[in-house]
């Protein structure tokens, strides 16, 4: 039996002196938002750590919606791919989607349309997943 953990950057080597097989991190340490140069030292950082970085917590960053009459999709798309494929190069093998506030419907938006449009966004991400060897798992959280 193998355990993990989630963990920030700055605990990363605390988990691997306990023991732990493998940490969960989360997305937004690899800088998807910027250039690859920018994410070199944490992407070197990973690669020479103790435990691996298996599983990894995607969260859109501020700004991003998933649903609604304005979804960017582009710069989505764009995140997705830069995540996904920053994940594959530190040895990750599990996305999981966390379904926060992003995911929410606009008030008077269809129910219908949102839900397809959710549904398009774990399509891509699987599909990305994919290209790259790794799995995608959601993480259905519910804000009321």
């Amino acid at each position: 039996m193998r355990f993990g953990c989630s963990v920030t950057l700055e605990l990363l080597d605390a988990a691997a002196a306990v023991g732990f097989s493998f940490v969960e991190l989360s997305t937004s340490v690899l800088v998807p938002e910027r250039a690859d140069a920018d994410a070199h030292d944490v992407v070197k950082r990973l690669c020479r750590s103790a435990v691996a970085a298996e599983v990894w917590e995607l969260n859109l960053p501020d700004g991003f919606s998933v649903c609604g009459p304005s979804v960017e999709w582009p710069k989505i798309t764009r995140h997705v791919y830069t995540v996904m494929r920053r994940v594959s190069a530190v040895g990750g093998s599990v996305v999981v989607i966390s379904c926060g506030n992003k995911f929410s419907v606009p008030r008077g938006f269809s129910h219908r349309e949102a839900l397809g449009q959710i549904s398009d966004f774990f399509m891509m991400c699987g599909a990305v997943a994919r290209k790259h060897g790794m799995i995608v798992g959601i993480e259905p959280i519910c804000f009321d």
